[in-house]
């Protein structure tokens, strides 16, 4: 008898990557008989759509949360799939208000959010039943950005490797079929080409970094263009914060699509709300309004532009965050 097919909807970050293999490896499900999805947190609507379309007998979910601007729109999905007989369950670690994780366990979504750990935690505490911890706890050591695991360094560079190569799942199989070890060992070299293409990148990319000042508060905006890719935002931010530049760092993307914000003082998921996002209080995010990249793109081709600038990209963040001044200085106190 086939085993039921399963649809794993994820984010694009290692620990994504760990809580789909943990998941799989748990539920017992044949690798060939998944079919994942890694998504920003912008497109989970869109992915869950393409997921219940596609033939799938359950959905689970990873890694992801709403935000106010999607979360009515996914709760309309999440009842429509429901109601087709797709089981749907939703594992994650992100800040959520509570009634809407009543109104999707209403719909008759199993749900677990459980902040006290990172999704692959989520995964092994509650599917696992705390086996195979050691993938849980190297993810948990980078998603939280600890490093409190000396193999969490290796592992962070693998998968920024195979994201840049859009081979998500090829790793996932890897973790699967031959285990940790395995992929820390056979992938040594990958490891240090990346960090030396970080800190070739990073040297370069905090030149271009602007400061705002508004009040006690610094920001630092970085506009982060298509081939800077192998180095993650995080890290990225890390860097100006870790050298004093600025209590929030922005890193936006050259073409609008989205913005990400980090703190080690400041509850950035506030302001990442006020612009249609969330996340963590230290790590948060938001995507732009089509809206606003069919306007700006329009701007650009009337000045000759092929695309938006890096200076055009800089100067509309640096707009939004000049409009919300005080919940900057607010979330900073």
């Amino acid at each position: 008898m086939k085993k039921a097919s399963i649809c794993i909807v994820t984010h694009v970050d290692a620990d994504a990557v760990a809580s789909a293999a943990l998941y799989i490896a748990c539920s017992g499900v044949d690798l060939d008989n998944v079919r994942a999805l890694f998504v920003a947190p912008r497109e989970l609507p869109k992915a869950l759509e393409s997921a219940a379309v596609s033939g799938c007998s359950k959905i689970v979910v990873s890694d992801l949360a709403p935000n106010p601007s999607n979360f009515g729109h996914i709760l309309g999905i999440a009842k429509e799939i429901i109601s087709k007989g797709i089981d749907v369950e939703w594992y994650d670690h992100h800040v959520w208000e509570n009634e809407w994780i009543r109104a999707l366990a209403d719909a008759g979504v199993k749900i677990v959010v459980d902040r006290s750990t990172c999704a692959a935690g989520v995964v092994s505490k509650y599917v696992c039943r705390n086996v195979l911890e050691d993938l849980s706890r190297v993810a948990c050591s980078v998603d939280l950005w600890k490093f409190d695991d000396w193999r969490a360094p290796y592992f962070y560079r693998i998968v920024e490797k195979f994201s840049t190569e859009g081979k998500w799942f090829e790793l996932v199989r890897e973790l699967v079929e031959k285990g940790l070890e395995y992929v820390l060992r056979d992938y040594e070299g990958v490891v240090e080409e990346v960090v030396s293409q970080e800190l070739a990148l990073i040297s370069r990319s905090l030149k271009k970094v602007e400061v705002l000042n508004l009040g006690d508060v610094n920001v630092c905006v970085y506009v982060k263009d298509s081939g800077e890719r192998v180095v993650s935002t995080s890290l990225m931010c890390n860097a100006m914060i870790g050298r004093g530049l600025c209590d929030i760092a922005v890193v936006v993307r050259q073409d609008l699509r989205s913005v990400s914000l980090r703190s080690r003082r400041c509850n950035v998921r506030e302001i990442a709300k006020a612009l249609g996002g969330g996340g963590h209080p230290r790590a948060a995010g938001a995507p732009f309004p089509r809206g606003w990249r069919r306007l700006l793109a329009v701007m650009a081709k009337s000045l000759g532009m092929k695309g938006l600038s890096r200076k055009l990209a800089s100067k509309v963040i640096i707009g939004k965050l000049l409009e919300l001044r005080g919940l900057v200085r607010d979330v900073c106190e």
